[in-house]
């Protein structure tokens, strides 16, 4: 990994204290600017990985994955929107949605493409994802989730994220690369930030400060893991 991403992330982790206690308090507006701020973070520090690669870096991937991480930031945005205009609360939800969903989607094919793993190992993801389709149904009840008009999207984002897990370590199963087990570990702490979130979205009470610290953390956690990953394309 290279020293300018390196000190990318310290920044990103440093800003995300101060982020937190403002999202906690509901001061949305100076907590857009310290999430904005982190989200161009985790893009510098891609960018400072492809740069450090002196042209030797596998380029269609890093564009994908780059392309990816900037959707994430888009994401970040909508879903800050919904929050400080919430007459258009469901309009930016949906948004927040659809750019994580095309994000991953780069993530996915980039790396499918470049690792190639064979479909017979993208068979448990797919079992997974199905799997995980059908907790987000079965578990509505018993933990008192409303979905309302997002129940389709959040089973198929459910289902989605839980297949890109699964098609990221069979990439490094094919592969056996560093960058490969980083988008694993990058994609599984985003579906375990995903867990929480739709906690707080969807359920009452568990909106709490604790709440929201973990979410980001998991969250941030895995933007910066996919970003660092691109420290090891070169």
């Amino acid at each position: 990994m290279t020293m300018p991403a390196i000190l990318f992330t310290a920044l990103g982790a440093v800003l995300l204290v101060p982020y937190i206690f403002l999202r906690s308090k509901k001061r949305l507006l100076p907590g857009l600017f310290f999430k904005v701020s982190i989200s161009v973070l985790f893009l510098l520090t891609a960018a400072a990985g492809i740069l450090a690669s002196g042209g030797q870096a596998n380029l269609p991937l890093s564009a994908a994955l780059f392309i990816g991480l900037v959707f994430g930031l888009l994401g970040d945005v909508f879903l800050d929107q919904k929050d400080m205009y919430p007459q258009h609360k469901d309009t930016y939800t949906f948004a927040g949605f659809l750019s994580f969903i095309a994000g991953h989607s780069f993530f996915l094919t980039g790396m499918l493409v470049t690792y190639a793993p064979g479909w017979r190992s993208l068979l448990p993801g797919a079992a997974a994802a199905l799997a995980a389709g059908a907790g987000c149904l079965l578990i509505a009840k018993p933990l008192k989730m409303k979905y309302g008009r997002f129940k389709v999207i959040s089973v198929f984002y459910g289902s989605f994220l839980t297949f890109l897990v699964g098609a990221m370590f069979a990439c490094y199963a094919a592969g056996r690369a560093r960058q490969a087990l980083l988008m694993g570990i990058g994609g599984a702490a985003f579906l375990l930030s995903d867990l929480v979130l739709s906690q707080t979205f969807f359920c009452k009470g568990k909106d709490r400060p604790v709440d929201y610290a973990l979410n980001y953390i998991l969250y941030y956690g895995a933007q910066f893991t996919i970003a660092l990953s691109l420290s090891m394309l070169g």
